[in-house]
């Protein structure tokens, strides 16, 4: 009973999330439209929090692993990471009623859509079961949580990234500050989660800090490529096309991550 109760919250929260894409592809910029998106985007991150609080109650264990949980969890994220860009940009010309901002949360709000409907499919969404023994650590809670929100701002820099190459200039210009803006968040989350945290746990789980592991290694590739993202960002680099094909291809990586390795390679990482 719980577990459809959950399954409706979350397919709810998908369908708000589609109206407001629905509202900031319009660019309705009147006030009522404005306070309708935001009330509705404020059920994204609430249904995915319930979800997982009540799965892991069910588990007896924060859980957090498994591809439902992490769709969820990236849909949360991009949708608080698209408020945060907002803050942060707000007053300027990328904050205008009808530019670079409102496909950013159009952009945020399809994904999470897609991301909620996705988690629920046949094959993806699972019972809640408590990981293996091995696995109950605090380290998978701050490893994997830590990890997908820096693939949440990779997600929204992705976007951008192919708003910035399918416009013209000038507004390619402010799709490129969004992009940048976003992968500039989600790098030291992802480097924390996915190099740091993720190699102190495997230290305590394996007995050593880095094995070479398919899932290890591509998290690495998927690194690198966003370490020369910023480094070109911060070294002052002209060419901004290159710079969006780098952002997209770090998000392709990372996607392989999460989802190929386990598909084409034999990896201690399966649970996720």
């Amino acid at each position: 009973m719980m577990h459809s109760i959950l399954i409706f919250g979350i397919a709810g929260a998908a369908a708000a999330s589609l109206i407001c894409g629905i509202i900031f592809w319009r660019q309705l910029d009147s006030v009522l439209a404005s306070r309708v998106a935001m009330v509705l985007s404020l059920t994204v991150p609430v249904s995915v929090a319930a979800f997982l609080i009540a799965r892991s109650i069910a588990a007896g264990f924060p859980l957090l692993s498994g591809t439902d949980s992490v769709f969820c969890l990236l849909a949360a994220t991009a949708t608080i990471g698209t408020w945060r860009i907002g803050r942060q940009l707000s007053g300027g010309a990328a904050a205008a009623s009808h530019g670079p901002l409102p496909a950013l949360r159009f952009w945020s709000s399809a994904a999470a859509a897609a991301l909620l409907a996705a988690a629920m499919f046949p094959g993806v969404a699972t019972a809640a079961q408590a990981p293996l023994p091995a696995l109950r650590s605090l380290w998978l809670l701050i490893h994997v949580s830590t990890t997908i929100a820096g693939e949440g701002f990779f997600l929204l820099g992705f976007g951008m990234a192919i708003a910035s190459l399918w416009s013209r200039h000038p507004e390619n210009e402010m799709f490129h500050r969004l992009s940048a803006a976003a992968i500039s968040i989600g790098y030291p989350l992802f480097t924390a989660g996915a190099l740091l945290f993720g190699s102190l746990w495997a230290h305590q789980a394996w007995g050593r800090y880095w094995g070479w592991d398919p899932k290890e290694v591509w998290a690495l590739v998927t690194w690198i490529s966003y370490t020369v993202y910023l480094f070109l960002q911060i070294s002052g680099y002209k060419r901004k096309t290159l710079m969006d094909i780098i952002a997209i291809t770090g998000f392709v990586l990372a996607l392989f991550t999460f989802l190929g390795v386990n598909l084409l390679f034999s990896s201690l990482h399966s649970y996720l």
